[in-house]
């Protein structure tokens, strides 16, 4: 299904949710019980229970009509809603239940709503999605209802909502919730009571991740400021080898945030942490994301290659040949902490460029083995090829276009460029792609075209590297000074090898079931 149809009623601008390489597998049945259940508690954020007149504005429907019932039959109170298509076409009919001034979910563990099918002769798929001020997907999540006139209520944890696939949220931004029928020729849905519960728990999201991650094999952690470092590998890692992982991904925070500036910001009301897990057996890390597609309701591309990061859960896996202090690890942590803080996902192509430059560029300083500067020495000497077929690309093409490996290098320097020449560029590229506009957009708001940005670039590598052989500089030598977070940091093993800036072979975005 595309969020596009959300615009029928919500008139946002949407996105594609993109599909992922693999083959559908069945649907998952929402986990429900008698609805007759629910207490009023003092941390649930309740949303509406239709015991009231509720304003147009705050529940409006699309393709439906919404009927209060007092009949005697609601599942908690006195009064439920009446939802019944007004066309037998899927995804047409759709409802906006906005939250009440001043009520958030961001304390909270979990979503419940009562509902039922009454009619239907088969499951009915519904889509929630969460919804920000500009009725913008957040966060959605599927649930498939078996058909009856019983009550049966849904109770789902917010871990198990999942971004969309082009935008980055926070529970603390949804004014809305979103619903839309998703099967054909449905008669009615009834809803009621429904409200947000629990305390959110992070400890709780932690060894939920862990276990869904490692099941119950022995594990090591380090687990700390809202980020984690996982593996199964236990013979491979000592304690201060997760330690050290985890420091990496504290100072790539700290660089985020001292060098974006107001792109900064943090999705800190998930209550679960950006998440790097190692296994120990390769098999285990395609099945872990088989297990993930499974809780989220989603079909997520297989990895096929060394690290793979889904929106902010990075993977990998321990080879003892490697050792523990890998390039890849540090660089799939990157992308989690660019999604968490930046807002970019690495799974969304107009977002990818982006991360794949500030992951490649902080490599680069961290491991200069990763790429020896005298690839740029080279490469900064020649031509750009208008065509596209040169080693470096016209810059336009790289935000424009699925990025590949081919253009890690140029994506490196690219960053590497705008922070030390234009943070300005830098800061508001970042946030522009974030809130759904194309790198063209951001550089037209400032007056550059790509043509004066590729100049400027290519002027800057070549007076950076063009001396490299008059001087005799090494060519195996670091391309970029580490910025200052990093320089604090003990250099890699010298036995670690090289972790080329390789291509990941599949998609990271993910696809309804």
């Amino acid at each position: 299904m595309r969020t596009a149809l959300l615009s029928i009623l919500l008139t946002c601008a949407a996105t594609s949710v993109r599909a992922a390489p693999v083959a559908t597998t069945a649907p998952a049945t929402a986990p429900a019980t008698a609805a007759p259940a629910a207490t009023a508690a003092a941390a649930d954020a309740i949303v509406n229970t239709f015991e009231h007149p509720t304003p147009p504005t705050e529940l409006r429907g699309a393709n439906l009509t919404v009927a209060s019932a007092a009949d005697g039959d609601a599942a908690e109170g006195k009064s439920y809603v009446q939802l019944s298509p007004m066309t037998p076409d899927a995804n047409r009919a759709q409802l906006r239940l906005a939250l009440p001034r001043g009520a958030s979910a961001a304390a909270n563990a979990a979503f419940t709503a009562a509902v039922r099918a009454p009619g239907a002769k088969e499951k009915v798929e519904l889509r929630w999605y969460a919804l920000d001020a500009k009725n913008r997907p957040l966060f959605q999540r599927r649930f498939d209802l078996e058909p009856g006139e019983r009550w049966v209520r849904l109770d789902e944890p917010l871990r198990a909502w999942r971004w969309d696939n082009a935008r980055v949220g926070d529970w603390d931004e949804v004014t809305s919730l979103g619903l839309v029928i998703a099967t054909p020729t449905v008669r009615r849905v009834d809803l009621d009571d429904v409200r947000f519960t629990g305390r959110a728990d992070e400890q709780r999201n932690v060894d939920w991740l862990l276990a869904l991650a490692f099941a119950d094999r022995p594990r090591k952690v380090a687990h700390a400021d809202g980020l984690l470092v996982g593996t199964d590998a236990t013979d491979g890692f000592a304690q201060p080898d997760l330690d050290r992982l985890l420091d990496g991904m504290r100072r790539t925070r700290a660089w985020v945030r001292a060098t974006f500036g107001d792109a900064v910001r943090p999705t800190d009301d998930h209550h679960a942490p950006a998440a790097l897990l190692i296994f120990a057996a390769p098999a285990d890390y395609p099945a872990f994301y088989r297990r993930l597609g499974d809780a989220w309701r989603v079909t997520i591309g297989a990895p096929r290659s060394q690290g793979y990061t889904v929106q902010d859960v990075a993977t990998s896996t321990f080879d003892a040949k490697l050792g523990p202090d890998r390039p890849v690890y540090f660089h799939e942590a990157v992308h989690t902490i660019v999604a968490r803080d930046l807002r970019l996902l690495a799974g969304h192509d107009a977002h990818r460029a982006m991360q794949e430059a500030i992951a490649n560029y902080l490599q680069v300083c961290r491991y200069p083995q990763s790429l020896p500067r005298g690839a740029y020495t080279k490469q900064f000497a020649r031509p750009i090829d208008p065509s596209g077929n040169g080693f470096f690309k016209p810059l336009e093409t790289l935000f424009t276009k699925p990025v590949t490996v081919r253009e890690y290098a140029q994506l490196a320097s690219l960053a590497a460029y705008l922070v030390e020449e234009n943070p300005k560029l830098l800061r508001e590229l970042a946030r522009g792609l974030a809130d759904g506009e194309t790198a063209g957009d951001v550089l037209a708001h400032g007056g550059t075209t790509w043509q004066q940005l590729e100049d400027a670039w290519l002027a800057w590598g070549r007076k950076r590297f063009a001396a490299d052989a008059d001087a005799n500089v090494d060519a195996n030598a670091p391309a970029f000074t580490p910025p200052a977070e990093f320089q604090r940091s003990a250099a890699s093993s010298p036995l670690s090898p090289p972790y080329r800036l390789r291509a990941r072979g599949s998609t990271r975005s993910c696809r309804p079931e």
